[in-house]
């Protein structure tokens, strides 16, 4: 099979919709992501994109019985172990990894679409999930072993790329950080510009329409991220 990722930017707020058409019907992607990663990380707070991811995904408590969050975790994705939320080096992703049924896509965007528009932060939240950060990093950054290698390697290579301060940052810096702080980031970066949509699996009108349909709303706008590439070695 040949893979051919198109991309088509809606009419009504320039956001990209990136589509894989699958003719035999058993591929089912989605997901909502930011151009937004540890490089862009504000130099008093490494780690912060990361920490915005643990403290979006929490999504807003529910009164009532059930969190729509976990239970689409566990119905759709697999389980925790398999669920396909992440921070990269440039890329803050929200989405569902092969989804057994095409349909599941318009029950997973919803939730995904809610929690980035919501924005729900509080101190509760924050609290929680600095200390599931510092776990994650003592788990990773200090007891895994190629995770010690790559953070040595990327020390030893670069002396200013930001690439070189880890994912998970500096946990000390993120104590420090409030839910003010927080929302600041998010207001200025999870906006339309730097946002972006993925649907694999139906073909290229579906698609298009998925996107239209949980984003079309979106109406956050503000500036891309740059970076000075031309400061770094």
């Amino acid at each position: 099979m040949r893979y051919k990722v198109g991309k088509h930017n809606l009419k009504s707020n320039g956001i990209p919709v990136y589509y894989f058409y699958d003719s035999g019907g058993t591929t089912h992607i989605c997901g909502i992501g930011c151009r937004v990663g540890s490089v862009h990380d504000p130099t008093h707070a490494l780690g912060m994109a990361h920490l915005v991811e643990h403290v979006l995904f929490r999504g807003k408590p529910q009164d009532a019985e059930g969190d729509p969050v976990y239970d689409m975790i566990f119905r759709y994705f697999g389980g925790m172990e398999d669920h396909n939320i992440f921070t990269t080096e440039t890329v803050t992703y929200y989405g569902g990894p092969g989804l057994y049924l095409r349909r599941y896509i318009h029950e997973v965007m919803p939730v995904i679409r809610d929690i980035l528009i919501g924005r729900y932060v509080d101190r509760r939240a924050v609290d929680i999930e600095k200390t599931v950060v510092n776990n994650e990093y003592r788990q990773t950054d200090v007891d895994d072993p190629d995770s010690v290698m790559n953070s040595l390697f990327y020390e030893t290579m670069y002396d200013t790329n930001p690439v070189r301060n880890g994912i998970i940052g500096d946990v000390e810096q993120l104590k420090g950080q409030t839910t003010a702080d927080i929302k600041k980031f998010i207001a200025q970066k999870y906006v339309a510009e730097n946002m972006f949509v993925l649907v694999f699996g139906p073909n290229k009108s579906e698609s298009v329409e998925i996107a239209k349909k949980y984003v079309d709303e979106w109406s956050f706008h503000g500036s891309p991220v740059t970076l000075d590439v031309a400061a770094f070695d």
